[in-house]
């Protein structure tokens, strides 16, 4: 094809103009065929892209004219009109520029192209002039942009340098290398880039210790509870409660205590022990803050919102605020109001028991540790020892499960220092755990038998349980194919347990559920009436089952958050885990020295493994923020 047989078009894509040269033209289907510069494959058209189909009016090897800036061009086209059609918009710029070749139409098209601040393509066929307001707002943006870019760059030469940073001056900055770490989106990524590369940081964790270092952040600042919505901010300031303790109540005030961690502030539970011959009087109280504030008030909601306290090392997520959380516990040194189960047991046996509202003057708040270390000394102590052993040993037999792996959670000590805790190496721990499930089926049964609409707990029998005991760093063993716990109005058997019924009302400071259960409790004993129907805990239920689901992945991941901050702390390289299963591309891992489960892809290990195997990993780095340990592989 000669230069004088070439044909320019001026053509659409993507709201974008471009100047193509055409191959032919099928006058039949009207359908055009074009071919990019400097490529010969033909590529069809449609005639609705066409903008301009024959630019031989333009000279194709003329001196090319370059343009600055279109706001001539906008100011003039503007006083006659704010829209043109694309094919009249170009004709008139070609006649304002005196564009008088294919190359300078070339410049003025790519300018364009990048043009946003006077003009912009609409429905792929007009362009739209912006008004005087418009630019000035577009214009103002570009210059703040500009001016936090400088800020930015600014910043991190500052960093480089080791010079102090302005925390006034670099506000934003701050708040977008926060917004990153928190998982939100309000950052520049460049910003983030230019961090990373200048002080060759990789992980998130990396960026949060230097952010530290810097005092850009508190020393206890997580972002990780930001990035996973933990937060203890609610939707009051003030508690504002009409009751007082009732000094003149007509009940005695049974003399108590309670069991805990050493960390524990949000007491629920007592216990008070009696002695009368050869039979001991056993009660255990549960907090009662019916008549503290209603149901239904802003402290109720956001409770329900809540749904259940999540437990971390340097700070909890309670319920309620820590204020109200110290008003209604059971707090060494204070009476408070709680619903009774009066047991009386002869000979290691319950005889009976009665549920009742009480008074309770809270002696001491023992903790695991403290309960364990004069237990073999007090008679009445060795008495709950030897009863709840005689409840566990009973309940197994019809039990799924005999013993469930240790509980582990992870503190800190007076330096800060992150560690391992097992709650289930105290007997204490395994006596309130006894005495807890018992009170929760008592209750369960005491509802039935009065016809009280309740949130009842139940588990299928896991007919195909698979238990596998392995021995290794921290014993434990492997459930598989065990029955979903389920939730409803509806009493049914816990084959888990080995009850016939059950459900939780024990911790009503620290579970909502538990608290709806205290309610209707209250109310029946003071007053033999309900005060929720079955449709209306139904109702609840409903409402609240996707917040109990998202609680719990949010407890889970806090935990594993934290485990991984240990692992770091610890300056641990490698590893071992046991294969929980397999699934297509991947390894599911238990880590049953720190309890959480990771995966490792079969790509990057040197051997195939089957269930219940052990692993030993290592990996490149931890981002405890992200929970991600990146570049496992396995070690032979």
């Amino acid at each position: 094809m000669s230069n004088t047989e070439i044909t320019y078009l001026l053509v659409i894509s993507d709201s974008k103009l471009y100047i193509v040269l055409e191959s032919r033209f099928d006058k039949k289907k009207r359908e055009y065929y074009i071919k990019k510069t400097n490529s010969e494959i033909e590529i069809k058209l449609p005639l609705k892209d066409i903008v301009i189909n024959n630019l031989s009016f333009l000279q194709p090897n003329k001196k090319v004219t370059n343009f600055n800036s279109l706001y001539e061009l906008w100011n003039t086209l503007f006083k006659k009109n704010n829209i043109y059609e694309i094919s009249d918009f170009v004709l008139q710029a070609i006649k304002f520029y005196k564009i008088d070749s294919i190359g300078s139409l070339q410049v003025f098209i790519e300018l364009f192209n990048k043009e946003f601040i006077f003009f912009k393509i609409v429905d792929n066929d007009k362009v739209y002039l912006n008004p005087k307001n418009i630019i000035e707002k577009i214009k103002n943006n570009i210059n703040q942009k500009k001016k936090s870019r400088d800020l930015s760059e600014e910043f991190v030469n500052n960093a480089i340098q080791g010079l102090k940073i302005e925390r006034n001056k670099f506000q934003n900055q701050i708040s977008q290398i926060s917004s990153y770490l928190s998982g939100f989106s309000d950052y520049q990524k460049s910003f983030i880039s230019l961090i990373k590369k200048n002080k060759n940081l990789i992980s998130d964790d990396e960026i949060l210790d230097w952010g530290k270092k810097l005092n850009l952040f508190d020393s206890t600042f997580e972002p990780f509870y930001l990035r996973n919505k933990l937060s203890n901010l609610f939707s009051y300031n003030e508690l504002d409660t009409k009751l007082t303790i009732n000094k003149d109540h007509h009940n005695q005030t049974l003399s108590s205590f309670t069991i805990d961690d050493e960390s524990t502030y949000d007491y629920d539970d007592a216990i008070t022990i009696e002695k009368n011959n050869d039979k001991y009087i056993l009660y255990v109280h549960v907090a009662n803050f019916s008549d503290y504030f209603d149901y239904g008030s802003i402290y109720d909601n956001d409770a329900k919102k809540r749904i259940s306290t999540i437990y971390t090392p340097l700070e909890n997520f309670d319920l309620y605020r820590k204020d109200i959380v110290e008003r209604i516990g059971l707090k060494e040194g204070e009476t408070r109001e709680v619903i009774s189960i009066k047991f009386n047991i002869s000979n290691f046996n319950l005889e009976n028991y009665e549920v009742l509202n009480n008074f309770i003057k809270v002696e001491k708040n023992y903790s695991y540790k403290e309960f364990d270390e004069i237990l073999p000394l007090n008679d009445d102590f060795k008495f709950l020892d030897t009863f709840t052993r005689s409840l566990n040993n009973e309940r197994i037999k019809s039990a799924d499960f005999e013993s469930f792996n240790p509980e582990l959670s992870i503190s800190y000590d007076e330096t800060r220092k992150l560690f391992l805790k097992t709650h289930g190496n105290y007997i204490s721990s395994r006596i309130i755990s006894e005495l807890m499930i018992l009170s929760n089926r008592l209750i369960s049964e005491y509802m039935i038998d009065n016809s009280i609409p309740s949130i009842f707990r139940s588990q299928d029998e896991s007919s195909n349980l698979e238990v596998t005991k392995i021995k290794g760093n921290r014993d434990f063993s492997f459930y598989r194919n065990v029955a979903q716990i389920g939730i409803s109005t509806t009493p049914k058997p816990h084959y888990g347990l080995g009850l016939d019924s059950y459900l939780q009302y024990t911790s009503p400071i620290r579970r909502y559920y538990d608290s709806l259960i205290m309610r209707q409790l209250d109310s029946f004993l003071k007053n033999q009436s309900l005060f929720f129907s079955k449709d209306k805990i139904d109702e609840i239920i409903q409402g609240t089952i996707p917040l109990l689901e998202s609680n719990k992945a949010k407890s889970k991941n806090a935990y594993k958050h934290w485990a991984l901050k240990l692992i770091k702390q610890d300056k641990i390289d490698e590893l071992i885990g046991y294969i929980y299963s397999d699934i297509k591309d991947k390894y599911i891992i238990f880590f049953n020295e720190y309890n959480f489960f990771d995966s490792i892809p079969k790509i990057n290990c040197k051997r195939i493994y089957r269930e219940n195997d052990k692993i030993r990993i290592t990996f490149e780095f931890i981002d405890s923020n992200t929970l991600n340990i990146h570049n496992i592989q396995d070690i032979l």
